[in-house]
């Protein structure tokens, strides 16, 4: 089974994601705020697509008349800047320039620091561990996640790199090593987090309240469903049979996955197909075999064929489930979903895809998936 996508050079086009240095790009969410200080304290409010890379921080909009506005700020002209639940504050770097860098976490005496740089065959996270005046007190760890066999070797660094400076940290340092053993981003789900009751090191901005908006469902079937589509916000965009992308080329594209994050579903060939988050910013577009009222079982169409499971936030909590394992997996997230577990128990000595017996099936009767 081949999944086609359509117009990347188009959606390319948009957003340019090629740099040296860092990296954050995100979108105005009116339920957030999203602001610049500058170095003479002034506050800039922000809206519409935000890209941090290299020493600038770019801002567009578009405007009434259909054209779009872009604004560049220089990095070193900042004193911080506050996108949602994320905060970047001006620090001097290992070559003794200014530029921003996220706060991951910080306690009474120091700050872990983060940028994401680009590599020829990826990115790795590059982590600083600072004072509360953001001097350098242990020199950058790089860490990524492109290679399992490289985990263990990833858990040691964060254990003698970063580890000894937020020992009472350890709800922090768990997430860590969780989100390395299931090979996320090792600061995946982690955000300007105060470890220990320190004081802020931030006063004046405050934690954004959760809120969250309204869903909308998805389709309840897609057996009734003849036309191929992708809805990309609120733009429904058509898939012609046979179209020359497939996900296997689209899967080796880190800028795609990037983007991701703007796609609502895509239906090809009566499959729905989600984007499921991998970490803070990279998602990856999964098939949805079957869900229930708290998970979703998902098949992986990249070279390993694996299944995943999810929540219904669409994070993968359960990576590459092998077979060994899939059937006590299934039994733990998705025990009332018996005719699906039958089907496993008889297809897998076989070497039977179960999955083709089950396409977007809802489990249990459950309430339906949202975006």
């Amino acid at each position: 089974m081949k999944i086609f996508l359509i117009f990347i050079s188009t959606i390319f086009s948009v957003i340019v994601t090629a740099q040296n240095n860092s990296l954050q790009l995100t979108d105005y969410d009116e339920n957030s705020e999203y602001y610049i200080i500058d170095t003479r304290d002034q506050r800039i409010d922000l809206q519409g697509r935000i890209v941090i890379k290299n020493y600038v921080v770019h801002q567009s909009n578009k405007l009434k008349t259909g054209k779009e506005k872009s604004t560049k700020y220089i990095q070193e002209d900042l004193k911080f800047i506050v996108l949602g639940d994320k905060v970047y504050t001006n620090v001097v770097n290992e070559d003794k320039k200014r530029w921003l860098e996220e706060v991951v976490a910080f306690n009474s005496k120091y700050v872990l620091t983060a940028k994401i740089k680009e590599l020829a065959n990826g990115y790795v996270d590059i982590f600083t561990v600072r004072d509360r005046d953001l001097h350098i007190v242990q020199e950058p760890t790089s860490i990524s996640v492109d290679f399992e066999k490289a985990i263990p070797r990833y858990k040691k660094k964060v254990k003698e790199k970063i580890e000894p400076y937020f020992e009472e940290c350890t709800d922090f340092l768990t997430l860590m090593d969780k989100n390395l053993d299931n090979t996320l981003r090792v600061w995946h789900g982690i955000a300007n987090y105060n470890c220990g009751n320190a004081s802020e090191l931030f006063p004046t901005i405050k934690r954004p309240k959760k809120i969250y908006s309204s869903k909308t469902n998805l389709p309840e079937s897609v057996n009734d469903i003849e036309e191929n589509y992708s809805l990309w916000k609120k733009e429904k965009t058509p898939i012609p049979k046979n179209y020359p992308s497939t996900v296997t080329q689209y899967k080796s594209n880190k800028n795609m996955q990037l983007y991701l994050k703007d796609l609502k579903y895509l239906i090809y060939d009566k499959k729905m197909y989600l984007p499921f988050k991998l970490t803070n910013n990279f998602f990856d577009l999964y098939e949805v075999i079957a869900y229930n009222d708290k998970y979703i079982l998902a098949y992986d169409l990249s070279e390993k064929f694996t299944y995943h499971i999810c929540d219904r936030q669409y994070n993968v909590i359960e990576k590459e489930v092998s077979k060994e394992e899939i059937i006590p997996k299934l039994e733990k997230y998705f025990a009332e979903c018996t005719d699906l577990i039958q089907s496993v128990k008889k297809n897998l000595p076989q070497k039977k895809k179960f999955k083709n017996e089950f396409n977007y099936y809802n489990c249990g009767n459950a309430p339906l998936l949202t975006y």
